[in-house]
């Protein structure tokens, strides 16, 4: 009898952990699951933050290269069109340049504050100074020279100036935007670590 009540309360431990086992594994299998979807939500809708602002950069980035050479092209104009005996092109450039280059300016320093929630701190301090101490500070050289408040020699050293020295500059820090946004061909994107708590 021993035996048989032995064997009887092992038979009845094996069905009630199989019962067990069958209610509880799917439970915890379930739960698995589901905190594995919320995990996976959390990473897709991460992705595609990521992705939304690595394309307001490329488009920052494409929308200030074609300003800035927008208007370094209206501001080269004056000049070169100055060292010719035919003043009416000087004049028509001179003109352009007024209309245009208020909007284009205002453009350019439009993009540079989207920049401040899309590039580290240092690069949006960057674009400011180049706009500030280069780009306005162009403009009223200009300003200067076409209404003879300067030398009129002064107009080839401008014209060399916005030629070399700014298209340079203009290159070099469009380059290190493109560096610092990870969207140098070379390059390596910036990735911010996703938290999967």
């Amino acid at each position: 009898m021993s035996l048989s009540a032995d064997l009887m309360e092992k038979v009845l431990l094996l069905l009630l952990t199989a019962g067990l086992t069958g209610l509880v594994a799917p439970l915890v299998v379930g739960r698995i699951n589901e905190q594995r979807k919320r995990t996976q939500t959390v990473f897709e809708v991460e992705l595609a933050r990521q992705q939304r602002i690595v394309d307001a950069q490329v488009a920052l980035l494409e929308a200030l290269c074609r300003l800035l050479w927008q208007y370094q092209l209206l501001l080269v104009a004056v000049p070169y069109w100055r060292q010719f005996p035919q003043r009416e092109r000087y004049a028509e450039a001179l003109a352009a340049y007024e209309q245009a280059s208020g909007e284009l300016l205002g453009q350019i320093r439009a993009e540079i504050s989207k920049s401040i929630r899309l590039t580290p701190e240092p690069m949006y301090e960057e674009l400011r100074r180049y706009y500030e101490q280069d780009l306005l500070s162009l403009d009223l050289q200009l300003i200067k020279l076409a209404n003879g408040e300067l030398d009129p020699d002064g107009w080839p050293g401008f014209q060399r100036y916005v030629l070399v020295v700014l298209a340079k500059q203009t290159d070099d820090l469009i380059n290190r935007l493109a560096g610092d946004l990870g969207l140098k061909v070379g390059a390596a994107a910036p990735v911010a670590p996703i938290d999967r708590r």
